[in-house]
């Protein structure tokens, strides 16, 4: 039976010679929805996502993605099992001396053997997925930033991954651009039925893309639960990455009520 959760962890410790970036992250990341993963820099972020495809070994706990177990399996087996996983780097990653339609075929060339016609086929469909049908011809150095990042995307959705991971995807974009790309990760989840894992500090992104969302804190998980809840938290670091004001606010004690008190006022913004 298909789980409801398409990454699963237990007590996931990674680090760095002789640092531990995360310590204990138990979370699971619900299939064909947005997931978020949110915190200051040096939280992680970006090591957890690491540790989903494999390039950063855990020294403690497990990884379970698209129900298998991550560290169970044989080298073999993991290039299958990614081979269902789409990765959008933050700046596109395309190879500069290839036209847009040459990167997206690398992935197709490296991991099938559909005949030539088939795979300018899925090229040209991928393009227009992401409205690039005009840049096929062109090199990565003649697209805009925002022609890049739909770029990465198209290719990272080339093998028809099950769940894609976006890093920063929005990172650099204007709001414009920015919310274009935005409605196109929606149109993933919706249209393609993908999962995806957003590594983003953009709130406005968030709030448009998320149905769900990862605090980290410290490598630690912080928070972690719906958009919802997340706004609606009072986590401190929730409510001033979300530019809110804290509940306390609601019941701040009236002025006679402070002059009892010594130091900084009661309910005060974090």
């Amino acid at each position: 039976m298909v789980s409801d959760w398409v990454i699963e962890t237990e007590d996931l410790a990674v680090g760095y010679d002789d640092k531990l970036v995360l310590d204990g992250i138990t979370v699971r990341i619900p299939r064909k929805k947005i997931t978020c993963i949110i915190g200051g820099s040096g939280c992680g972020k970006s090591t957890l996502l690491r540790a989903f495809v494999g390039l950063a070994e855990p020294r403690r706990g497990s990884v379970r993605i698209l129900d298998e177990d991550l560290l169970s399996l044989s080298e073999e087996a993991r290039a299958e099992l990614f081979e269902r996983v789409g990765l959008m780097f933050q700046e596109g990653g395309l190879l500069n001396s290839l036209t847009v339609a040459d990167n997206l075929m690398v992935p197709v060339k490296a991991h099938t053997r559909l005949p030539d016609d088939v795979v300018e086929d899925l090229v040209r469909l991928k393009l227009g997925l992401v409205n690039l049908e005009d840049a096929a011809d062109k090199l990565p150095g003649e697209l805009s930033g925002g022609m890049k990042k739909r770029a990465g995307l198209a290719r990272a959705l080339m093998l028809d991954p099950e769940v894609l991971f976006c890093d920063e995807p929005s990172a650099g974009l204007d709001p414009t651009t920015q919310a274009d790309l935005d409605r196109l990760l929606c149109q993933m989840r919706d249209q393609l039925g993908l999962t995806l894992v957003v590594v983003t500090h953009e709130v406005e992104s968030i709030k448009t893309i998320a149905d769900y969302v990862i605090l980290l804190e410290d490598g630690k998980v912080g928070f972690d639960g719906s958009l919802d809840d997340a706004l609606e938290s009072d986590n401190e670091t929730l409510v001033g990455f979300f530019g809110r004001k804290p509940d306390e606010q609601k019941d701040r004690p009236s002025l006679e009520e402070l002059m009892f008190f010594d130091g900084a006022p009661i309910g005060a913004a974090a």
